[in-house]
């Protein structure tokens, strides 16, 4: 697809995958792997069982008339919206798509959703904050280590950002202490 063929009235679809054999698992991996530094993503094979063996994990594909667009991992809890990543490919980003995905989430989930940021360090991160703050999301803890994805990776110091400007700290406490139990699987204080 090309960028001449990306107009506003199209709508990206969101594909639900539940185990990774489903789907060629290849792009989304090249994606994963270009779009996340090592310390920011998990290992493909794990990402690939923890597809099939997390209910309240949701993996999609992001499609644009039937190709493929990028992915969106999101975590469903009882009190929130967890989103763990969002890639699109490099060749349709400022296309509004993001704005779209965005969009749809909310559709899926009305409530509380959180997200981890790189602070804005420079001028991609600085970009990145704007785009999520152009989409409703605001700064909500500065102080926050994003734990390590295995004992091979490192701890990531990150901002996280909501569309609740307005949640406690202890709704942000218990949140946050959910996302390091389950996500990361590794329960650690903040």
């Amino acid at each position: 697809m090309s960028l001449s063929e990306i107009n506003s009235e199209i709508v990206p679809e969101l594909i639900k995958i539940s185990n990774a054999s489903e789907i060629d698992f290849e792009a989304i991996s090249a994606l994963y792997i270009s779009a996340f530094p090592s310390d920011e993503r998990r290992e493909i094979e794990v990402l690939k069982k923890m597809i099939s063996h997390h209910s309240e994990m949701a993996f999609y594909v992001i499609s644009l008339n039937e190709h493929f667009a990028g992915f969106l991992i999101l975590w469903h809890f009882e009190k929130f919206l967890y989103v763990e990543h969002l890639a699109i490919k490099d060749d349709l980003r400022k296309n509004g798509i993001g704005k779209k995905i965005f969009a749809l989430m909310k559709q899926i989930f009305i409530g509380t959703i959180l997200l981890e940021v790189e602070p804005p360090l420079d001028e991609l991160s600085k970009r990145r904050i704007g785009f999520y703050e152009g989409v409703g999301f605001r700064v909500v803890l500065k102080k926050y280590l994003q734990p390590a994805y295995a004992k091979n990776k490192k701890s990531i110091p990150m901002w996280v950002l909501s569309n609740n400007d307005r949640i406690s700290e202890i709704d942000l406490l218990e949140f946050i202490t959910t996302i390091r139990l389950i996500v990361y699987e590794q329960p650690k204080e903040i």
